[in-house]
């Protein structure tokens, strides 16, 4: 039983973590958009500066959660549903998902060795691989496209810089390049397998004769 609770830790904790997290920060930063909106005479209390920093945060969080695109940066426009916009409820659902494969990923590390996989098993693995290289190279694309917004121009000439678009962007590209070079990792060394299996059919075959 304890090895069983060992083996869950991750896959329980992270989307358990995650999710709070991003959930606190969604709804924080629903209730206090309106400070951002010119049109609204409310005046923004005494903690105006906080609740900024909540708004800001949740941009930033979204980039913790970069491989949810384009979820994590979808805002409370939307129809709500438990004071949740829809795009909302999908992104937490996606970050729930995300975090729960990257804990089990790290108990499949942690945990005692596997017995040799199905050949079924390793073809699902390597479309899985391609899948989330290809997810990379999209999100790595697409921030290099926009890198522009973290440096717009000013009204007068030169540009200005925005620290939160830079960490989002920056988290982006992190994720980029871990969805990029280990998934690529896994399949270099399928691809070795596989060649080397081929190479050694011709042998095999002679030997039995």
């Amino acid at each position: 039983m304890g090895a069983v609770a060992r083996k869950l830790r991750f896959a329980l904790l992270l989307p358990a973590v995650q999710a709070s997290i991003t959930t606190v920060l969604v709804l924080w930063a629903d209730r206090v958009h309106w400070m951002l909106m010119g049109a609204n005479h409310r005046a923004p209390g005494p903690y105006v500066h906080v609740h900024l920093m909540a708004i800001k945060l949740r941009y930033i969080w979204s980039g913790v959660n970069a491989p949810t695109f384009p979820y994590c940066l979808l805002t409370g426009d939307w129809p709500p549903v438990l004071h949740l916009a829809i795009g909302e409820v999908l992104y937490l659902i996606a970050v729930t998902l995300l975090w729960y494969w990257i804990g089990s990923y790290f108990d499949h590390r942690n945990g005692s060795a596997v017995p040799a996989t199905p050949r079924a098993g390793t073809v699902r693995k390597t479309i899985l691989r391609f899948l989330l290289v290809g997810w990379g190279m999209f999100l790595l694309f697409g921030n290099l496209w926009t890198i522009g917004d973290a440096f717009p121009e000013l009204f007068l000439g030169g540009r200005s810089f925005r620290l939160e678009v830079v960490i989002v962007r920056t988290l982006f590209l992190l994720w980029s390049a871990i969805l990029v070079v280990f998934p690529g990792l896994g399949l270099v060394q399928d691809l070795r397998r596989k060649r080397s299996t081929y190479l050694s059919l011709p042998d095999t075959a002679a030997r039995s004769r």
